[in-house]
C-alpha cells in the first residue's frame, strides 16, 4: 500500500507543478473550461505579481505535502494538500532520529527507509539551480513566534542552510544578501517558509513585516531561486480540489490515483443544487 501511496503523492506534486506553471503563464486550463477563470483570478491567494514569472527549471513545487485520511472503504483519499510552504518534513526527520536512537534493535530489524537520501537529493536539486558553483542558501522563517519555528530551526541546522528572518535579508539590484558583520553576502537559495502573501511587502501584502522588501523582483529578475515558488497557496484552494480528477486528465492524460475529498464546487449550477 506504501508504493500505491508514493505513487500517487508523486503524481500530484507532477500535477500541481504543471497546474501552477499554466495558471501563471498561458492559462489555458481557464480558456478551455476546465476551471473558472473567476473562482481562480478572483482568489486572494493568486499572486498576479507572479504571472509570466518562470521559476528556474521550471519548478514550483519542489516540497509538496499531503493530509492523507482512509475513507469507509479503507480507501487513501488526500483530505489537504501544501503548496506554499509546507510543513511536516523536519518533523518527521526528527521524530525518526529519536526513534532510531531510542530503538536502536528495533528501528534496525524493521528494515526502514533512510530518510537522509531524500533530505540530501531535495537540497542538491534545489541548489542545483542556482547556476552558482558555491551556492549559499537561506531558510527563510517568520521568527520563533511562528509554530513551525523548531522544524524551521531543526531544517536549517540538518541541511546547513543559515537561518534568517526578513530582516536579516536585502534585495538589491544585484540580488538577494545576508546582512553579517562583516558586511553583505549574496544568496542564491532561500527554503521559504513564510506564506506567498507575507513574502515580500512591496508587491504583496504592505502590512507583511515577514518578508523581505523587493524579493518578488529578485526572483523576477531570475537573481535568487525561491523553493516554493511564489503563488502556490491558490493550487490549495477548495475550486482546485472539486476539479482535480479534471485537471490530472487534462495535464497529464493520466487517472487520478489518489482521489479527493469528495467537494461541491457552488458555482455550477447542478453541483449547487446537489449541496442545497
Amino acid at each position: 500500500q506504501w508504493a500505491a501511496i508514493d505513487a500517487g503523492v508523486q503524481q500530484r506534486a507532477r500535477l500541481h507543478n504543471a497546474l501552477l506553471a499554466d495558471l501563471y503563464g498561458a492559462q489555458e486550463v481557464l480558456r478551455d473550461g476546465i476551471l473558472p477563470p473567476h473562482a481562480v483570478e478572483g482568489h486572494p491567494q493568486y499572486l498576479r505579481a507572479m504571472r509570466g514569472v518562470v521559476p528556474p527549471g521550471g519548478v514550483f513545487v519542489h516540497l509538496y505535502a499531503a493530509d492523507l485520511v482512509r475513507d469507509a472503504a479503507g480507501r487513501w483519499i488526500v483530505l489537504s494538500e501544501r503548496l506554499d510552504a509546507p510543513t511536516g518534513a523536519g518533523y518527521a526527520l526528527e521524530n525518526r532520529i529519536v526513534v532510531s536512537q531510542t530503538f536502536p534493535e528495533l528501528y534496525r530489524d524493521a528494515g526502514v527507509r533512510r530518510l537522509a537520501p531524500f533530505f540530501q537529493g531535495w537540497r542538491d536539486s534545489i541548489m542545483g539551480l542556482s547556476g552558482s558553483t558555491t551556492p549559499r542558501a537561506a531558510l527563510l522563517t517568520p521568527g520563533p513566534y511562528n509554530e513551525a519555528y523548531f522544524e524551521h530551526a531543526y531544517l536549517a541546522r540538518y541541511l546547513g542552510l543559515s537561518l534568517v528572518e526578513g530582516q536579516d535579508l536585502a534585495a538589491l539590484d544585484t540580488g538577494v544578501f545576508l546582512r553579517t558583520l562583516s558586511g553583505l553576502e549574496r544568496v542564491d537559495v532561500i527554503f521559504r517558509r513564510v506564506d506567498s502573501e507575507f513574502a515580500d511587502p512591496l508587491e504583496l501584502r504592505h502590512d507583511s513585516a515577514l518578508g523581505v522588501p523587493g524579493l518578488a523582483e529578485a526572483v523576477r529578475s531570475g537573481r535568487v531561486v525561491l523553493a516554493n515558488a511564489l503563488g502556490g497557496a491558490v493550487a490549495e484552494a477548495p475550486v482546485i480540489t472539486a476539479h482535480i480528477a479534471a485537471i490530472c486528465d487534462y495535464f497529464l492524460g493520466e487517472r487520478l490515483d489518489l482521489p479527493g475529498m469528495p467537494t461541491l464546487w457552488c458555482g455550477d449550477a447542478d453541483q449547487a443544487a446537489t449541496a442545497l
